[in-house]
C-alpha cells in the first residue's frame, strides 16, 4: 500500500508515519534518563542528585514538544493551536483586545 503525503482534506500534509516516528523518538529520548534513574536508584547506590533534576525534567519536556510535534505535522492542528495561544496570549493594553472579531482572528484597523 502506497501512503500519500498529499493532503486528504483534513488539513494534514505529512505522512502520518513521521508524526509517529517523531513523537515515538521524543518520548523515548525523554524517557530514557529516568529509566536510568530509576535504576540506578534500584541498586541502592548513590544517585546523583543533577540525575534525579535531569530526569523529571525530561519528562516534562516531553509534555512541552508533544503538541509542538503535532503542530509542525498538521496543519489543521497547528491552525487551531495558534487560534488558541493569540485568544489568550495576554497583550499590553486593552486597544489590542478591542478589536478581536474572532476568535484568533483580528480587525484590519487598530485605530480607534
Amino acid at each position: 500500500a502506497v501512503v500519500s503525503t498529499q493532503s486528504t482534506g483534513r488539513g494534514s500534509k505529512n505522512n502520518p508515519l513521521t508524526t509517529v516516528c517523531l513523537l515515538s523518538g521524543c518520548f523515548l529520548i525523554s524517557w530514557i534518563p529516568f529509566v536510568i534513574y530509576v535504576t540506578w536508584k534500584t541498586k541502592d547506590a548513590g544517585v546523583p542528585p543533577e540525575l534525579e533534576l535531569v530526569a523529571f525534567h525530561a519528562i516534562q519536556l516531553n509534555s512541552v514538544c508533544n503538541p509542538i510535534l503535532y503542530t509542525m505535522t498538521n496543519k489543521r492542528f497547528g491552525k487551531y493551536v495558534r487560534q488558541l495561544v493569540w485568544r489568550y496570549l495576554p497583550c499590553k493594553g486593552d486597544h489590542v483586545n478591542s478589536h478581536v472579531t474572532q476568535p484568533g482572528r483580528f480587525s484590519h484597523s487598530l485605530s480607534g
